[in-house]
Formats: C-alpha cells, sequence, structure tokens
C-alpha cells in the first residue's frame, strides 16, 4: 500500500495519483519490500500454476500406463473355425441364414487372435505388429469398443524397465460405405485416461496399421450389404 502524504489514504501499487484527493503519491515513502511485494506474489502464482501442470501431467501419464481390460467373451479355437468357416462362405456368396450371418463376440475375438498370429508371420506386417499382444472387440447394440495391448516390456526409460501392456481403445460404430467397411469414431482411450472427439484420433493413428487389410479380406467385404450389431454378435447381411 501506498500511503497518500496529503490525506492519508491507502493507495493500491499501481496508482500514481491518490485515489481519493489526485494528489500525487510519494514513492519515497514507500519502502523496497512493499514494492517488491506484488513480484513476489507473481513468482508465487508462477510458481504453483507449473505445480498443477505438472500434476495434471503426472496423473494423465499415470492413467494412460494403467491398462485397462475388457470384459469379452475371447473364444477357443473351435470359434476361430466357426469363424472363418462363416468368412468362407460368404466369401463364396453363400452362408445364409434368415437373410444375414451372425458372428458370436467370442468367434470374432478367436479370430482377430488367429488373424493376428498370422500377420506376424508376415514378413511385412510383423515387424510392425510385433510388439502387438493381443486385439478384442466388446460388441454392444450401441457400438463396438476395439481394444489393442501392446507390449512395452522392451522399451528402457532411463534404469525404468517396464513389464506391462499399454491399452489403446477406440469406440465406435462400423458402416459400410462406397469404398467399404468405415469405422466412425466416437472416442478413444490409452490406458484409463479418456481422450474424446477429436483427441480420439491420437488412439487412431497408433491403431489404424492394424486396420490394413489384404486384398483378400478385401473381396470378402466386398460380399457384404449390411452389418448391424447386437449384444455380444454382430450380424452381417450378404448382398
Amino acid at each position: 500500500m501506498v500511503p497518500c502524504s496529503k490525506c492519508g489514504h491507502n493507495n493500491e501499487l499501481g496508482h500514481i495519483f491518490c485515489a481519493k484527493c489526485s494528489a500525487k503519491l510519494d514513492f519515497n515513502a514507500v519502502s523496497e519490500q512493499q514494492l517488491a511485494a506484488p513480484a513476489r506474489a507473481a513468482g508465487f502464482l508462477k510458481k504453483v500454476f507449473v505445480e498443477v501442470v505438472m500434476a495434471l501431467v503426472i496423473v494423465a501419464a499415470g492413467l494412460a500406463l494403467w491398462p485397462a481390460s475388457l470384459d469379452v467373451d475371447r473364444g477357443e479355437t473351435a470359434d476361430a473355425q466357426s469363424a472363418h468357416k462363416k468368412i468362407g462362405l460368404l466369401r463364396q456368396g453363400g452362408g445364409r441364414q434368415k437373410g444375414h450371418v451372425i458372428f458370436s463376440e467370442a468367434e470374432v475375438n478367436a479370430y482377430l487372435k488367429y488373424i493376428l498370429s498370422e500377420l506376424k508371420k508376415n514378413p511385412g506386417k510383423g515387424r510392425e505388429l510385433a510388439n502387438v499382444k493381443s486385439m478384442e472387440l466388446d460388441v454392444k447394440p450401441d457400438g463396438i469398443v476395439f481394444q489393442a495391448v501392446r507390449d512395452m516390456s522392451g522399451l528402457e526409460i532411463g534404469s525404468f524397465k517396464p513389464d506391462f501392456g499399454m491399452t489403446y481403445q477406440v469406440v465406435g460404430v462400423l458402416e459400410l460405405t462406397e469404398e467399404g467397411m468405415a469405422f466412425q469414431l466416437r472416442r478413444g482411450a490409452i490406458g484409463h485416461l479418456p481422450l474424446p472427439g477429436p483427441a480420439g484420433q491420437l488412439v487412431m493413428t497408433k491403431i489404424r496399421p492394424l486396420f490394413q487389410l489384404s486384398e483378400h479380406d478385401r473381396s470378402f467385404l466386398d460380399k457384404l450389404g449390411g452389418i448391424e450389431l447386437g449384444d455380444a454378435e454382430i450380424m452381417v447381411t450378404p448382398k
């Protein structure tokens, strides 16, 4: 505070003239400690701001590194074989059952596990997918949760060597367009860190290579006329 030598009114620092009587303030009467107070306050606020930001970064990193899990039916070898047989029938234009073919969640997840193991044998895909531990779908009537788990055990951060899998999730719906099957993204997540809206595209950049299909797979999609999601099942309608 700067006291007015004329009327005695205490003025806030930053005033040149007295707020009460308009007399010019005498700053010689103000101690250096008083003048330094605003700078100290600004420095304190800056320190608090930096600490808050650092805390938020640490929390976000913790959520991202905390692996998520899906409560899904992962299926068995027999489910993968069943899915493979249905896909073969669809490629041939058959396999109709009341106008559609139903793939259970167990069949889809078992087949994804089989596909991942086969892709890893491919010289072109093997290196790219070497650290992908699993791919899974959680199928609901209102959308699909696709999760990929990447093995982080080969990563070294200084002396820290993580021994866990980092999970990447995208939530959306499958649609058939003129260009083929499309995944309409709603949101994403890394571990337990939610990434809503456009931020979910960060996850798609990690997961998109897993959607790269071979010509053989694309020929299968050309046979589909529609896709409908159910509770733990996907119904496809042949053309």
